[in-house]
């Protein structure tokens, strides 16, 4: 009967032949049928830990990971425009100055959402930043009350200033909008009456790089304020802020024209320049706004010189500017307010608590009753951070919103009329434990990461779409066209199309949680395996039969190619096969002294493969139930396994943070690379094993692409390329051209043929020329030989003559780069065996001249 079940799985014989013949450890030949390289094609990882965003182009933002800063690019392909140096600007506040990179066969793309830069300081941790597209400079805050700028085109601190508070900062505020003003100033076209002769145009980074000395910007450290100016190291006294403990909010002017700062607690205190001139040691507190009875989270400067506040106490206030900040209106909110932005002179956005986005016409004053994006209750916001202003309004075009799970939205307006809201972008900056992988649907993979939602990334844009339905953590995925199936500790297992973000059919019937779930790949049926040892068969509907498969936990569960078979592995050590019509058992794979957790199918063979804690992977005939074949060399638990490559290969994942392929016929490991510090919980791979996908503990996921081919193109041309290289050093040594010889044969890594070259040199002057023509590379390599031939009496008189040559044809400098203190020892052993020579010479030369005078 199981043979009558296996008809159909595979047409030829089984892959397990005779092993391959020894091959000759120098022998560079490559496999071209194994895949035996890989390198890292896309990796999405930890970059946003929460706190603020700092959008620097219209690719590009700067977010805080912990204790250090990231600069993202979300661009798929771009470059810089080079500047008359030929030099091109990473980061640019004008965007124009970004433009499309031509992609054709030439160009190398280096994938899309990126991080590009990485800011960190060892031992004294970045608690706080913000950065200025307009001077391509960020100023970092440290635990030791340090500031420390950064020019992001050099990703390097260019001054370090000692802040002299008392405490950690809390709060660093540029005044962004005075240095755009002064940028937009120096790079004005010329009147008519200016001729260009008289007036010179700065260039973009000239002028940007003028822009820094006007460059101020404030930081805050509890009640205490000071202001700072880039160009000479100015600062203000420190502004103590009476009656309060802590300073919660800080803005300056959006008008660029004065260089005035707000902060706030309960009160909005006004700090400016007292005495009417812009320096910064003037600054001061000059009014004190009095309204709200908690922290104010938002100000805005609206349309009509009209201020904007809202606070944790439920109200937004309306301010007149121009008759000395008098309030005009209260506007009560039914929840506290979290931040506000103001995208059009007329449109302020509320983020309400946890997750409600009101709109508000300042001039209309009109309050939407509803929100103008729904988000879920699980996705609270806590801050709003605009994105680059428009020159037309002096307004953002869009903006992120930032949450307490980290996860970034960026958001548009949908509709000018009804000032809708909707989602174009959204970033998750930290993915937790990746527990699941599946390609679905093109360039799209699903991920289960320890949470009741469901990541659906796009691995071209790094965008992340979300799948919300389940109650509790997902653990397994799986898909089939346009379907994806998950399996939830929620006991229950839900059916998603591609088509919609919402839950299709929710399957209910487990009594605990479900740790797999598995499409039959020839019709529409859904098996699932659970924490209460219980096998499922589903439809669209009910489930259909239900099996006791194991005495413990199961832990994976696969149908066979031809859907006729399930395998599942389970923590009682053993793997089952169960016939998918009846779920009646097939066959029990014993052999495993530890628990199995993976268990899958070949496509192409008669053939299982399963993945156990005791660190093996073995290889089972499902007609016998037999092991034929254990693989070893994983240093702890076996977690994902899979056939690949025609079935000639196994891809593995281990909680030794590796993935491994493995050549099935020689039972060998072709392939290590590394994936992070954690267990690898998920791996999927394309069946020719072109693309493998991991998934780690530690939030990484990293695409891996297959450059086999790659590497045997390269092979033979370097083959093809040293084979000429020795016909010409051939050719060389006949006709006696030692000088070109002497070159060859170190590149070539022939230290006899040097040998033998040295020893034919006529004149041992001509050293010094062909050794001052080496790089340092050849130099080193050279020093490998002095030291092996140093060594023996035979060869001491060449290593010796090239030691010589080598001091006087290399400057200092580039000696200290050259490992010599290894030839010391032998040096000074020939040196004194020389000089005890010389001297026998001497004694028998004077006890010659002596015989020869006597006789005479």
């Amino acid at each position: 009967m199981l043979m009558e079940l296996m008809e159909g799985t595979s047409s030829g014989g089984t892959l397990l032949g005779a092993a391959l013949k020894r091959k000759n450890p120098n022998d560079e030949r490559i496999n071209a049928k194994l895949k035996q390289f890989f390198e890292k094609k896309t990796e999405i990882k930890p970059f946003y830990s929460g706190g603020k965003v700092c959008v620097l182009s219209r690719c590009h933002f700067a977010c805080q990971n912990g204790s250090a800063i990231n600069v993202v690019s979300t661009s798929a392909a771009i470059k810089p425009k080079l500047d008359s140096d030929g030099e091109g600007t990473v980061i640019n506040g004008n965007e124009d100055d970004i433009e499309p990179m031509v992609v054709d066969d030439t160009t190398q793309t280096t994938g899309c959402f990126q991080i590009i830069s990485h800011l960190e300081s060892e031992l004294d941790e970045i608690i706080g930043f913000d950065s200025c597209p307009a001077t391509h400079l960020l100023i970092t805050s440290h635990k030791s009350t340090l500031l420390r700028i950064w020019d992001l085109n050099k990703n390097e601190v260019i001054k370090t200033i000692k802040s002299l508070h008392a405490l950690p900062i809390g709060l660093l505020e540029i005044h962004k909008a005075r240095a755009n003003f002064n940028l937009r100033k120096k790079l004005a076209p010329l009147s008519d009456s200016e001729p260009e002769s008289v007036v010179k145009v700065p260039t973009f980074e000239e002028a940007t790089l003028s822009t820094r000395n006007d460059l101020i910007w404030t930081t805050v450290s509890g009640a205490v304020v000071k202001v700072w100016e880039f160009g000479g190291n100015q600062m203000s006294k420190a502004i103590q802020i009476p009656g309060i403990a802590s300073v919660g909010f800080a803005k300056w002017d959006d008008s660029g024209k004065k260089s005035r700062l707000f902060v706030a607690e309960r009160n909005i205190y006004i700090v400016e320049p007292k005495e009417g001139t812009g320096k910064v040691s003037n600054y001061g507190i000059t009014m004190t706004l009095e309204g709200h009875y908690s922290q104010v989270t938002g100000i805005e400067f609206a349309e009509g010189n009209i201020m904007i506040s809202g606070g944790r106490d439920k109200v937004l206030i309306l301010w007149d500017m121009q008759n000395a900040f008098t309030r005009l209106k209260t506007i009560p909110l039914p929840e506290s307010i979290e931040s506000t932005i103001l995208l059009s002179p007329n449109d302020l956005y509320i983020a309400l608590s946890p997750s409600d986005i009101r709109h508000y016409n300042v001039k209309q004053n009109a309050l939407s009753k509803s929100s103008m994006l729904i988000q879920g209750v699980d996705e609270p916001i806590v801050a709003f951070y605009p994105s680059l202003r428009s020159n037309d309004t002096g307004c953002p075009q869009s903006f992120f919103a930032a949450t307490h799970s980290s996860v970034l939205f960026q958001i548009e307006e949908k509709s000018s009329k009804s000032r809708k809201l909707k989602i174009s972008k959204q970033y998750v900056g930290c993915l937790d434990e990746v527990l699941c992988i599946v390609y679905w649907e093109g360039e799209k993979v699903a991920v289960a990461n320890n949470t009741n939602i469901i990541k659906v990334y796009d691995l071209v844009t790094g965008q992340c779409e979300f799948l919300r339905g389940h109650k509790d953590i997902v653990l397994s995925l799986a898909t089939q066209n346009k379907w994806l199936v998950s399996a939830s500790k929620d006991n229950s297992v839900i059916l998603w199309t591609t088509d919609s973000d919402q839950p299709q059919v929710v399957l209910e019937g487990h009594l605990a949680s479900v740790t797999a779930v598995c499409f039959s790949p020839v019709e529409f049926l859904i098996y699932s395996v659970s924490e209460d040892n219980f096998l499922k068969k589903w439809d669209m509907t009910k489930c259909l039969k239900s099996q006791l498969a194991h005495d413990k936990e199961i832990h994976s569960a696969h149908c066979s190619p031809n859907g006729q078979l399930i395998i599942t592995s389970s923590r009682d050590k053993t793997a089952k096969i169960w016939d998918t019509e009846t779920l009646g058992l097939v066959g029990t794979l014993k052999g495993h002294k530890k628990s199995v957790w993976d268990a899958k199918f070949s496509s192409w063979d008669q053939l299982a493969v399963t993945g156990s804690a005791d660190t093996t992977i073995k290889i089972w005939n499902v007609v016998s139930f037999i092991c034929i074949q254990t693989l070893q060399g994983h240093l702890s638990s076996v977690l994902r396994v899979e056939f690949v490559n025609l079935g000639l290969q196994i891809v593995s994942t281990s909680s030794d943070g590796t993935f491994r392929v493995w050549d099935v016929k020689t039972s060998t490991c072709v392939t290590t690379e590394e994936c992070g510090n954690d267990k690898i919980w998920s791996l999927t791979a394309k069946p020719d094993a072109s693309e493998v996908i991991t998934g780690s503990a530690d939030s990484i996921i990293t695409v891996w692409e297959d450059i086999t081919e790659q590497k045997v193109k390269e092979n033979l041309t370097k083959r093809k390329k040293v084979m000429e290289e020795e016909q010409k050093l051939n050719n060389v040594l006949k006709s006696g051209a030692w000088k070109e010889a002497f070159k060859l044969a170190l590149e070539l890594d022939r230290p006899f043929t040097l040998l033998r070259v040295i020893r034919e040199l006529k004149d041992p002057s001509e050293l010094t020329s062909i050794v001052e023509s080496l790089t340092l590379d050849l130099k080193s390599q050279m020093v490998d030989y002095i030291r092996k031939w140093n060594t023996n009496t035979k060869t001491s008189t060449e290593a010796q003559l090239l030691l010589n040559t080598l001091f006087r044809s290399t400057d200092f400098e580039n000696l200290e780069s050259i490992p010599i203190e290894a030839l010391l020892a032998y040096t000074e052993k020939h040196n004194t065996r020389l000089k005890t020579h010389r001297q026998h010479v001497a004694v028998i030369q004077y006890f010659a001249n002596k015989n020869e005078l006597t006789g005479s």
